[in-house]
């Protein structure tokens, strides 16, 4: 049982960040900053996989491309959930081509080594007549897992800080969310042409939501929002919501609640941000805005002109306004 830690909030104007001023222009549009974040962020942090509804049952996988490796992540027949490097250890043949599926066990198809759920060599053709052949040396790769809330993370790296020391300011913080046993009603992925730290900035601030979300104005004031969890490799708070509205289509609410929620969760639209930046980078997040999908294709829109107009040898660096 997670001890619930308790944070005091902040209005955006009172944040101890004056003076912060967004990332020169190279760090969004330079190739060879973009090539060095690879190994330098994304191959060196907890990155979110997905989510363990998408593999209810033993033998259900998803093989996914992570900063240029292949995984699959299955469930085995003890429900504990595996990751491994979609690699067979004998010619280095892909073991899985499809994104997700079910297989009693995972067999090479090009020379039919066959391994069990937990990553075991099990079967390989012929070599156990190979001196010094032990089936026991060549189980697959592993990558380093960990479930939140039932999120699914995987690490890169050898020896990565463990995934609940990384998550410790937020242990406990959502558990009444009951975010692990909700199921996906539907997906919608937006290909967005722009650098991903002008992503992580227009989703940290609502300073454009009067111009650009009018609706979400109309139902979460853009002044309304205050940020908590200072601390860690997180940026998130919320905005409130108006009583009866909710961030659907309609704008009204118009479902049951989620059970267990506090009045301040039914009252208010809650958004975080999971990152690890480099100290370089380190002031580029700064505040928060609401994450409802009928925003995402303007929010898109919008990135992609900041992309376009961004690339201008006339972008400076500018300090954060205090909304």
């Amino acid at each position: 049982m997670h001890r619930q830690a308790k944070h005091a909030f902040r209005k955006t104007a009172r944040i101890p960040s004056l003076g912060a001023k967004s990332l020169p222009q190279k760090y969004f549009v330079s190739p060879d900053i973009f090539a060095k974040e690879q190994p330098e962020i994304f191959a060196k942090r907890w990155l979110l996989f997905g989510h363990q509804s998408q593999i209810p049952n033993a033998g259900d996988y998803v093989a996914q491309e992570v900063n240029g490796e292949s995984l699959i992540v299955i469930r085995d027949k003890t429900g504990d959930i595996n990751g491994f490097f979609n690699v067979c250890r004998h010619r280095g043949t892909r073991l899985k081509e499809d994104a997700c599926g079910h297989a009693s066990a995972i067999q090479c198809p090009y020379h039919a080594w066959t391994y069990g759920l937990d990553g075991r060599l099990v079967g390989a053709p012929h070599m156990d007549d190979v001196p010094g052949f032990d089936k026991a040396d060549y189980s697959l790769h592993r990558v380093n897992l960990g479930v939140w809330e039932g999120f699914i993370f995987v690490n890169l790296t050898e020896n990565p800080m463990p995934l609940e020391k990384w998550f410790a300011p937020l242990m406990g913080k959502f558990s009444h969310w009951n975010s692990s046993i909700l199921q996906p009603a539907k997906r919608i992925e937006y290909d967005v042409r722009a650098n991903w730290k002008l992503m992580f900035e227009n989703y940290s601030e609502c300073y454009h939501c009067p111009g650009v979300h009018p609706q979400l104005q109309r139902v979460s004031p853009y002044d309304s929002a205050e940020n908590d969890l200072r601390e860690g490799p997180f940026l998130g708070g919320f905005m409130k919501i108006n009583p009866g509205k909710s961030l659907t289509m309609s704008g009204n609410h118009e479902r049951k609640r989620v059970r267990r929620l506090r009045r301040q969760d039914r009252e208010s639209s809650t958004g975080f941000l999971l990152f690890d930046f480099p100290e370089h980078a380190s002031q580029s997040a700064s505040r928060i805005r609401d994450g409802a999908s009928t925003l995402a294709p303007v929010t898109g829109a919008n990135t992609d002109c900041v992309r376009l107009a961004i690339s201008s040898g006339r972008v400076q660096s500018i300090r954060f306004q205090t909304r």
